[in-house]
């Protein structure tokens, strides 16, 4: 994906025993959120027992996430989360595999679709982030809403997860977050091929 002119960049390697976080911001509007998005991954990280890895969040808008859905997913409009894991196997087999230097992937998030659902859903935008931040990261690695059943798993480890943050089930209204559109895996093998393959 190419990258716009008022692209910054922050986060750096992570120390011993953390995952590394690269924050590439493509939207202004994400600005006030920078400094949270990276300690609540390594937070995430850490409950789901993945100390080491490295990870690249995209902070863009609706038109650049729309292109992406398109593109990847062959829906052509804008989508709040979209994952785009490098690593294709089971979370055990994911989790067992990942090493200081392992790339596990991409979150792409959109702050005007997360605005609007967080105010739809009466919820805080940053309650709603870090949801989507959690239910990003499970997809990196390996965790899926295709059947009921790991709909049901992942479920759970978003709420167990969100309780260290004290924030409360999403899935407790029926107004809550629709993820069965969000966050589809798509995986990229390296950097020099990212958003280049085929979805799954």
């Amino acid at each position: 994906m190419a990258e716009p002119s008022n692209t910054s960049r922050s986060g750096k390697a992570g120390k011993a025993g953390e995952v590394a976080v690269e924050i590439n911001c493509e939207d202004d509007a994400w600005r006030p959120y920078l400094e949270i998005i990276e300690p609540r991954l390594k937070s995430v990280a850490a409950e789901l027992g993945v100390f080491c890895g490295e990870l690249s969040v995209v902070l863009t808008d609706d038109t650049a996430i729309q292109k992406i859905n398109k593109q990847f997913r062959g829906q052509d409009k804008p989508t709040n989360v979209l994952s785009f894991p490098s690593v294709q196997a089971s979370v055990e087999e994911t989790i067992n595999a990942i090493s200081e230097h392992t790339l596990l992937g991409d979150i792409v998030l959109s702050y005007q679709v997360i605005d609007s659902e967080a105010m739809e859903q009466d919820k805080s935008f940053e309650a709603h982030l870090v949801h989507l931040l959690i239910h990003g990261f499970l997809h990196l690695l390996g965790y899926d809403h295709v059947e009921d059943n790991d709909a049901e798993i992942m479920e759970q480890k978003e709420i167990q997860i969100l309780d260290i943050f004290d924030i409360e089930n999403p899935y407790l209204t029926k107004d809550s977050l629709a993820l069965s559109e969000a966050a589809d895996t798509d995986g990229p093998k390296d950097r020099a091929n990212r958003y280049t393959r085929s979805p799954l």
